[in-house]
């Protein structure tokens, strides 16, 4: 496991989404994807099921440290945080983005380098985590942890509302 890039994403909206160019390719640009298809939980469910824009709520707007690393999470790794949920995605044109939701309306196709990584082409199970803060307070200064784990096939997920980052309650 290394890691493929780190870089604090500020978030306006209550969570993110990861996608590859490709899967966005048909949105015009200034059109309003959250509000049109990325609202209703079974339009986000659909969405993640088919590894198009695999998105998440983290439950609050806020500075967020992102990790981003290759390969299956090892038990060092995995006992970070306490909090995962599994995610899919294709990758075509060994580009990744990851951006914050309320980046889909208006939609702007150019994403910030700086949060963008490279990764080569095909499926991946996504396992994605976070833990508590010091401060206690959900987004200020919160790590989230990102692995790709290369799969022959696209992983099949049960999702059918809007995936939830953090403590269930």
């Amino acid at each position: 496991m290394r890691t493929l890039a780190s870089f604090t994403l500020d978030l306006a909206g209550p969570g993110f989404v990861i996608y590859s160019p490709f899967a966005m390719a048909d949105v015009p640009t200034g059109s309003h994807f959250l509000r049109d298809h990325y609202t209703e939980s079974a339009d986000v469910a659909a969405c993640v099921r088919a590894g198009r824009v695999a998105g998440c709520c983290t439950g609050s707007p806020g500075n967020y440290n992102v990790e981003i690393i290759d390969g299956a999470l090892d038990h060092f790794m995995a006992a970070l945080c306490p909090w995962w949920i599994s995610l899919a995605l294709e990758v075509r044109n060994h580009t990744v983005c990851v951006r914050d939701l309320f980046d889909l309306t208006p939609w702007d196709p150019v994403c910030p380098p700086e949060q963008s990584v490279s990764l080569a082409d095909g499926f991946y199970r996504l396992a994605v985590g976070t833990r508590p803060t010091e401060s206690g307070i959900v987004g200020r200064d919160q790590d989230l942890v990102i692995a790709f784990e290369p799969r022959d096939t696209l992983p099949e997920l049960n999702w059918t509302g809007v995936p939830f980052l953090g403590k269930q309650d």
